[in-house]
């Protein structure tokens, strides 16, 4: 393991359900957590409401200095930090912001395993707006495409539905 002084956005897993809680803990104790969350509306028989989701389940990131794992770990609600192999799993800080920008946009975002998708062609958005210069991954080629970003270190993409005529492919 790396005994560098930089910080790194590490990937932890939290127990079910119970990632608030730990991102509160981990604020509280003076970390840097990140907790995508997605606003859905739940329906019950008998109401609807608006809630608050994490975009991934048991997922919550860390800016943390790698000798600061173990602190981190002993976290009530933390298990383990993710690993593929000997390596840890982190994300870049483009990655942090392509989900802020992502979730800032307050569009319906829809997480797929990786497995899930069919590979495509790499695009960069031009729509002026929040998206603006975001590269990612064409899903689908229809007149309005699926964009995909894709998250290595949990496994997962994150689909939006974008106008065709605002990406253009990177070669």
């Amino acid at each position: 393991m790396p005994q560098d002084t930089d910080l790194h956005w590490v990937t932890f897993y939290t127990k079910p359900r119970a990632e608030k809680k730990v991102r509160d803990q981990l604020l509280h104790s003076g970390f840097e957590p990140y907790l995508p969350l997605q606003r859905r509306l739940h329906k019950w028989h008998d109401r609807k409401k608006w809630v608050e989701t994490p975009l991934f389940s048991s997922y919550i990131f860390v800016h943390i200095q790698f000798k600061q794992l173990y602190s981190v770990l002993e976290q009530p609600g933390i298990t383990r930090y993710v690993r593929f192999g000997d390596e840890i799993a982190e994300l870049t800080e483009n990655e942090i912001d392509a989900l802020r920008r992502l979730i800032a946009s307050e569009k319906e975002l829809f997480v797929q395993n990786n497995s899930q998708l069919k590979k495509g062609a790499r695009v960069r958005l031009i729509s002026g707006d929040v998206f603006d210069g975001l590269e990612g991954e064409l899903v689908s080629d229809e007149k309005k495409g699926n964009f995909a970003v894709r998250i290595n270190c949990v496994s997962s993409v994150i689909t939006v539905e974008v106008e065709r005529e605002l990406m253009e492919f990177i070669e």
